[in-house]
């Protein structure tokens, strides 16, 4: 089972729990690993349907929140209608709840089987619930998948299979048009942003499952720079920090890398203190830096432009290079562009690098 499956499949399950009322399960799709799940949790399946498979580049459909309606996708060629199944096989809503493994065809599916008398979640449930957009200037958004999203100011998007996604935007955080979060991958994530958070000109913060992302108040991102935290990781950016442009923080390794002689996995995507990127309060990252996996940076220090980050690092210090290493102890910088005098920088952020 994959990471972050077994999430996904409990999610499933608890929706089903929720509405079957004791009915046999029939399963249309041709992901059998949910089907055991499924057994192994005592439920009866009694039927099940393959689609057949085709070589087809159609994207899965979106779900679009707050952006008025689009025409349904196109049909995937190959794939039976679900209707047929249901009339075919006398499969009635009232004795029989239905499960769908895959999400190609989703609105399409979901309005002929309305026509035949079912409701989804009710009646039936997706295990791929497709891709979810939520424009900027949207309510808050809830569904049974477990997701929750409080973030009136910017685009968001809940990428296919995504579930148990918690995003909490403090609503005095201001994102230009241009800026989005996306929570991916199998699993849930966790992304939290304070107040007074300024996020200018496409700047991308990108979750996947089992992850964490919090920013704290008043941190400015600037133009083209990016978060990106994999299965497993956590990045935390402090209070009052300032990311110039074409800034990347980017927790994990992005693909599995196994021992040859042991053929273990060396960079498993587990929580652990090792996958965690954490940032102090009032840091100055230059543009184009890169910070890495397994970073700490401690509050009141610079990062120079062009640094690439990784490893542990005290406050009030310069980070320079690649490898970045500590050119400068005992410094403090002022947030504003021509501030000259002590009295700009805060006090608690005028403090001397504390020796290792």
């Amino acid at each position: 089972m994959k990471f972050g499956e077994l999430e996904v499949f409990n999610t499933i399950m608890n929706i089903i729990k929720k509405y079957y009322n004791g009915r046999p399960l029939t399963v249309i799709g041709n992901k059998m690993e949910i089907v055991d799940f499924l057994r192994e949790n005592g439920f009866e399946i009694k039927n099940i349907f393959s689609t057949i498979e085709v070589n087809d580049d159609t994207s899965d459909d979106e779900q679009d929140i707050g952006a008025g309606t689009d025409s349904a996708p196109a049909v995937i060629p190959g794939i039976p209608d679900p209707d047929s199944y249901i009339m075919e096989n006398e499969i009635d809503p009232f004795e029989n709840y239905v499960l769908f493994t895959d999400a190609r065809r989703k609105q399409i599916i979901c309005d002929e089987l309305e026509i035949v008398g079912f409701t989804e979640f009710q009646d039936y449930v997706f295990v791929n619930h497709g891709k979810i957009v939520i424009r900027k200037g949207s309510p808050d958004y809830h569904d049974e998948y477990g997701n929750n999203v409080h973030c009136s100011g910017c685009k968001v998007y809940i990428q296919e299979m995504a579930c148990n996604v918690n995003i909490n935007v403090d609503d005095s955080a201001r994102f230009d048009d241009k800026c989005f979060i996306s929570a991916k991958h199998l699993g849930g994530c966790e992304i939290t942003i304070g107040a007074g958070c300024r996020f200018v000109d496409n700047v991308s913060l990108v979750a996947a499952g089992n992850s964490t992302l919090r920013i704290g108040n008043g941190t400015k991102i600037v133009m083209n720079s990016g978060i990106v935290v994999l299965e497993g990781n956590s990045v935390t950016l402090g209070e009052n920090c300032l990311l110039s442009y074409d800034v990347k923080i980017y927790s994990g390794d992005g693909h599995a890398v196994y021992n040859t002689g042991t053929r273990e996995r060396v960079n498993p995507p587990l929580p652990t203190p090792r996958n965690v990127i954490s940032i102090g309060d009032h840091v100055c990252i230059g543009m184009r830096a890169v910070i890495l996996n397994r970073c700490s940076i401690g509050s009141g220090s610079i990062v120079g432009a062009g640094a690439i980050v990784k490893g542990t690092f005290p406050n009030n210090c310069v980070i320079n290079g690649n490898p970045a290493k500590i050119t400068a102890k005992n410094i403090a910088w002022s947030n504003g562009y021509k501030d000259d005098d002590l009295d700009d920088i805060p006090e608690e952020y005028f403090r001397l690098t504390e020796e290792e």
